[in-house]
């Protein structure tokens, strides 16, 4: 009786750090609050899940699985976030900001970003052809790391047709932080390139029933 007692306070006390691992799925924002503070996020939610907990007793250990009910009932300033993305700038998990394009008609050296990036001397394919260095940042508004390195970047022109890209290299980025990417484009030169198409390749772990 004493052994279970014992077991039982000790897993109610190792709860509450326990309850960082506990996987469950939180809803959506419900709520905006504006205050003469500044804007507010109000979040309410419930997230059943269990937690694992490790005890030992008399040198022997036990893994238990607790349920938990973690109920949240808070206000967040705005002005705390980490980061802030323009809605029509997201692409899936990433926030996109377009910095510049450039044209050579010659050879030009080219600084691509990232661990294989570096320093190229590129030149258009004809004399009828013109190189197009468009440069841009991505923030990672996920949860874990990201990159465009094996996403699909194509260039647009006033038409709407679409290019694939000579050359391209862009930075991995872990969340919450910025990097650089660069797009190169080899085009006739009456081509003009007015918007990049990205395509992403999202993915989501869902839990399976039992």
């Amino acid at each position: 009786m004493r052994r279970a007692a014992i077991l039982t306070v000790l897993a109610m006390l190792l709860l509450v750090p326990a309850i960082a691992l506990a996987q469950g799925t939180a809803s959506d924002i419900v709520e905006l609050v504006f205050t003469d503070g500044g804007a507010q996020v109000g979040i309410t939610d419930t997230i059943e899940s269990v937690a694992a907990v490790t005890v030992e007793i008399d040198g022997q250990q036990y893994l238990l699985k607790v349920p938990v009910t973690i109920d949240i009932d808070t206000a967040v300033p705005l002005t705390s976030s980490l980061l802030s993305v323009p809605a029509a700038a997201r692409v899936g998990q990433l926030g996109i900001e377009i910095l510049a394009a450039e044209e050579f008609t010659e050879e030009t050296e080219v600084a691509f970003p990232g661990f294989w990036g570096g320093e190229k001397d590129l030149a258009p394919s004809s004399d009828d052809s013109k190189l197009v260095v468009v440069s841009f940042d991505i923030t990672n508004c996920g949860n874990e790391q990201a990159s465009l390195s094996s996403y699909n970047v194509q260039g647009v022109d006033d038409t709407g047709r679409r290019f694939e890209e000579l050359e391209f290299s862009c930075e991995d980025v872990n969340p919450g932080e910025t990097g650089h990417c660069v797009s190169v484009f080899d085009l006739a030169t009456d081509v003009n390139i007015i918007a990049l198409d990205i395509e992403v390749t999202d993915h989501r772990q869902l839990p399976v029933p039992r």
